[in-house]
């Protein structure tokens, strides 16, 4: 068994001598082994441990096909034909919770009923799960800002079912803004792009004077059109679920093209 792409292995025993002839995994968890004499295996740990299933015959399983995961195909010598049909969980449909959060506890749930022969396996990165792992509903601790993620699946005596999950991006206190790019000097009644760095879940809230905000309020680039000549100001305020940063502000020169010159003498 390999968990490095092929780079090193182990040995598994799986107390059994009858060769093997074909293998098939149907994720990490869920695999088999057919061989000779009838021989098919069942693991439900990522070949750790393994369990004969009976199959009626002992013509030598050449091979093993899986179309999805709840139905599956064997081969063999003159004829043999096995199937397999064990109805895994459907995926999930949808998490419920906050996506765009501070650090802190929140609660994700699914809409799927609580079916006692069906548990929910959850897994988050970025954060820790306080409570209701196997059910359907749960609670995190965020620990880590970024996207992070929450991922969850049903499993069941057949196997695992696909897997659903929510993109969910941690905040701290909005960061300072340091400057805002785009030209300092502009022509009157002319567009310009100004721009900040951007922090996935901060909303960017624009103010300026003498001019309009044309596109890209709340984002972290705006373009204006100024339409009052002289000095004016253009300022951003950075937000997010934690809270509301220091605002930052910028002169901007707003001129007029310059007048025709007097004779030449």
């Amino acid at each position: 068994k390999s968990t490095d792409r092929g780079k090193t292995w182990s040995e598994l025993n799986i107390g059994e001598t009858t060769n093997l002839r074909s293998a098939h995994f149907l994720d990490e968890s869920i695999g088999f082994l057919a061989g000779e004499n009838g021989l098919m295996m069942n693991s439900r740990d990522g070949g750790q441990t393994w369990q004969k299933m009976p199959t009626g015959t002992f013509q030598h399983i050449n091979r093993i096909s899986f179309g999805d995961l709840s139905s599956g195909y064997a081969v063999g010598d003159n004829g043999t034909l096995l199937n397999y049909s064990c109805q895994v969980p459907d995926t999930p449909t949808l998490i419920f919770g906050e996506s765009n959060v501070c650090l802190g506890e929140f609660e994700y749930q699914i809409q799927e009923p609580m079916v006692a022969d069906i548990a929910y396996e959850w897994r988050v990165d970025g954060g820790t799960i306080l409570s209701g792992q196997g059910t359907t509903k749960i609670r995190v601790r965020w620990d880590t800002p970024g996207r992070n993620a929450v991922l969850v699946r049903g499993t069941n005596n057949c196997g695992n079912g696909g897997t659903q999950g929510l993109e969910v991006v941690v905040s701290t206190l909005p960061q300072s803004i340091s400057q805002v790019e785009g030209d300092g000097v502009v022509c009157i009644n002319g567009s310009m792009d100004y721009s900040v760095n951007s922090v996935p879940g901060t909303i960017y809230v624009w103010e300026v004077t003498g001019g309009t905000i044309l596109q890209g309020q709340g984002t972290a680039s705006v373009r204006v059109q100024w339409n009052v000549l002289a000095s004016q100001n253009l300022s951003v305020t950075p937000s997010n679920p934690c809270g509301q940063g220091q605002k930052f502000s910028r002169t901007i020169s707003v001129i007029s093209p310059p007048e025709k010159p007097s004779d030449i003498s």
